[in-house]
């Protein structure tokens, strides 16, 4: 994986999470985003370490006082990109602790997916109207705390108002029922699908594959040269998507400060 293909993928990340709300600052040889409203450190990351071995100190102190500032504990998302490549070595004497991998995954041509959806289902883009069901699928699938639908809600309402070539909600419905939803995000030619998600009653009916074969013929016929997304390593879904057609990019790494290295009254912490 060259280096500069896998900061591509990493780059509509940022994008996506800049697009939710997040605040974007450059500290250093580092870029730190920062969400004012959701304290879940998903969307609160520093990336883009470029530095030697002797700065990485300093930058990681002063990527820490942004984080301080915001009342969020701070959290590092490495890649392949980084510099100093052992970049994850050198955070843990800095008392910085790795959690669950990702898997940065990538296809350059649409996939071909075999989806034979269930009579009734319609897929369309997502309006004010069904923003809302479309949140709230994301939140019940992936077990968010419920407070955080409105923030999310607003980030789509945001999305959309960039527009379809920027952002694309989508709403699958059964029979009238909303069901699915996705997102993608679009930057420098790369698609970023994000938010996937099925009902739990719906799931094994051949949904999700028709929502996915959706998402990936609007993103590439809009005229994208690679789709990109991440799921949790060794998961269901990362071998849904590789029997999908997509492809291991790397393995993407979030570092997170110790319990016992945080400071007391530093913030609040939401898991």
């Amino acid at each position: 994986m060259k280096w500069y293909f896998a900061r591509r993928l990493m780059l509509n990340r940022v994008e996506a999470t800049c697009l939710g709300g997040a605040n974007r600052h450059e500290v250093g040889a580092s870029t730190v985003l920062l969400h004012p409203t959701l304290p879940a450190s998903s969307w609160n990351f520093a990336v883009d370490l470029d530095t030697d071995n002797a700065g990485l100190g300093a930058l990681v102190r002063r990527v820490e006082g942004e984080f301080h500032k915001a009342k969020r504990w701070p959290a590092f998302l490495t890649g392949p990109y980084d510099r100093p490549q052992d970049v994850g070595e050198r955070l843990g004497p800095l008392g910085y602790s790795a959690e669950a991998d990702r898997t940065i995954m990538y296809v350059e041509q649409e996939p071909s997916i075999k989806a034979e959806a269930p009579d009734g289902l319609e897929i369309e883009i997502a309006d004010d109207a069904t923003a809302d069901e479309c949140v709230q699928i994301a939140v019940q699938r992936y077990g968010w705390p419920y407070e955080w639908a409105k923030s999310l809600r607003r980030a789509a309402l945001t999305g959309m108002e960039r527009g379809p070539d920027h952002y694309r909600m989508y709403y699958a419905a059964l029979n009238g029922a909303g069901v699915a939803t996705a997102f993608t995000v679009f930057s420098a030619g790369t698609a970023g699908l994000y938010g996937m998600a099925t009902s739990k009653d719906f799931e094994g009916k051949g949904i999700g594959r028709a929502l996915l074969a959706h998402c990936a013929s609007e993103a590439f016929e809009r005229g994208v040269d690679v789709m990109t997304l991440q799921v949790p390593t060794g998961s269901k879904a990362e071998r849904f998507y590789e029997a999908a057609g997509f492809q291991k990019a790397y393995i993407g790494r979030r570092f997170v400060k110790k319990k016992s290295e945080r400071r007391e009254g530093r913030g609040k912490e939401e898991e």
